[in-house]
């Protein structure tokens, strides 16, 4: 691809060893373009490796420089994987806890993390060991005798890879600063100036935008990409907090934010509940990518607003999940979504007559159902959950699969082409259509960038279509002719590049 993330050409190395030597060329004429990159994705894992073609460098890096004060120049964060230690020092004989928190590491079950803590003169004090992921966080806890005077030192150990960083603790803390450069570098501040929405009353299923402004009130600048969250709740909630799911009806990534630099984005959302008022918030860094200076001032103030009756949409049902093991007792979440607010809903399994659950009807609604493991013993693997409306000819069927291996599964991974680099990337929409266009699947892939979806059998070949928001640009990502045969699973890592 091209230094704008145009895609000129793709090749495929395969070997039953998995190891893959050799060479491929690639038949693109390069005369009409400078700055190409070459990225190398491998398709069942989340790995990559670039290189650039035809220029000096792929993109202007800014070289920091000493200033010979006491400041230091922060530098951008590293692309291998490190860590971060809430604090630099500690006093002698004090209880403390020391957050140690990783970036940029493989999110790969399959690897392992461990992560050390020795105390001064090898004293061994900790050890902890967590699947790899993209991110994460562990607290060590010292006691009064365990904060010692010297070095401690926390090393964090990519078990099957031999990738490492490592980081320091003094004890006690310096009496005065060091007027000289260190590698520590000053911290942003991220919180939100201002959320302005729709005037109340606001029309039921009608879509929205909130916009939300952000300031990096620190003295560093914030290097890592970072999430803003739209949260809807019911009147009189407390505000949100950092990780929150329940009302994480929206979100919107920001690539990074300079010290004192502000940012406004837009986020999209339509309401489904009528005659209610509501509390919507903004959240700001959500997942905690950022190390901040203050963690706890993320949260905009309140809005109040007031749903009215809107025109709901064609009527939906869907199921989670879509398929189960035979002879277990499942719990089924049914979900409608734009049926009518009079009468009286019946969901019913395989056209029994004797209804799972009934309630009153309203536009939208979640029921829970269940499935004994006797009614998962099936002749036939297709089965049917009903929705109707009693006296009336009002029904919705979804199809639900029993087992599972009766369905067709896509998985894979999302990563985004930014800053040059080609990097994992959760929280991505992917969606799965046929060749007449119908949506037939959908998810979000999670925060260590995995998706997995279950497809109806009889069907394919399949298009997937990855999209995210950064800075307010699409980023997207389509790969057509996905097969997809039933007890198999597909492999479509998605890298998603921006639409300017």
């Amino acid at each position: 691809m091209d230094d704008g993330g145009f895609l000129l050409g793709t090749r495929t190395i395969n070997d039953p060893d998995h190891y893959c030597a050799g060479q491929v060329g690639f038949p693109v004429s390069l005369t009409d373009r400078l700055g190409h990159i070459i990225a190398a994705i491998a398709v069942n894992r989340p790995s990559s490796d670039t290189t650039c073609v035809g220029v000096t460098a792929c993109w202007d890096t800014p070289t920091p420089t000493a200033t010979g004060t006491s400041t230091p120049t922060p530098t951008p964060t590293p692309i291998e994987p490190y860590i971060v230690l809430n604090r630099a020092c500690s006093p002698v004989g004090e209880p403390v806890d020391i957050r140690a928190s990783g970036y940029n590491w493989a999110p790969d079950p399959n690897k392992h993390i461990l992560l050390e803590w020795w105390g001064p003169g090898d004293h061994y004090k900790d050890r902890q060991t967590l699947e790899s992921r993209a991110s994460w966080t562990l607290i060590f806890g010292l006691e009064p005798q365990e904060t010692i005077a010297g070095t401690h030192t926390v090393r964090a150990l990519q078990v099957e890879t031999g990738e490492e960083d490592i980081k320091y603790l003094e004890v006690p803390c310096p009496a005065t600063p060091t007027p000289t450069i260190t590698a520590t570098p000053l911290r942003p501040d991220l919180y939100i100036t201002d959320i302005v929405g729709p005037s109340s009353p606001i029309a039921a299923y009608q879509p929205v935008t909130f916009t939300v402004t952000i300031k990096n009130d620190g003295p560093g600048d914030a290097f890592s990409l970072f999430w803003v969250d739209l949260y809807d709740l019911p009147n009189g909630s407390d505000s949100p907090t950092a990780g929150q799911s329940d009302g994480d009806v929206a979100w919107t990534a920001v690539s990074s934010l300079g010290a004192e630099d502000t940012k406004t984005v837009v986020l999209y959302y339509s309401f489904i509940d009528s005659e209610e008022a509501r509390d919507v918030y903004g959240y700001v860094d959500t997942r905690q990518n950022v190390d901040e200076i203050n963690e706890a001032n993320n949260a905009s103030k309140r809005l109040d607003l007031t749903i009215s009756a809107g025109t709901p949409p064609s009527s939906t049902l869907t199921t989670d999940p879509v398929c189960s093991a035979e002879g277990v007792t499942t719990t089924i979440t049914v979900r409608g979504e734009g049926w009518p607010d009079t009468g009286i809903i019946q969901i019913l399994y395989d056209g029994n007559p004797d209804p799972k659950v009934s309630f009153s009807s309203r536009p939208s609604w979640n029921e829970d159902i269940t499935i004994s493991g006797a009614e998962t013993l099936p002749m036939v693997p297709y089965h049917t959950i009903q929705a109707i409306i009693t006296g009336t000819s009002y029904m919705q069927t979804q199809g639900y699969y029993i087992p599972c291996s009766e369905m067709a599964t896509i998985d894979g991974y999302t990563w985004i082409f930014i800053k040059g680099d080609i990097v994992p990337h959760g929280r991505t929409d992917v969606y799965c259509y046929d060749d007449d266009g119908n949506l037939i699947a959908q998810t979000t892939s999670d925060d260590d960038s995995y998706y997995n979806m279950k497809i109806p059998p009889g069907g394919g070949p399949y298009t997937v279509i990855g999209e995210t928001y950064i800075d307010d640009v699409l980023y997207k990502d389509a790969k057509a002719g996905v097969p997809a045969s039933v007890g198999d699973t597909t492999t479509v890592n998605l890298v998603l590049i921006p639409q300017y």
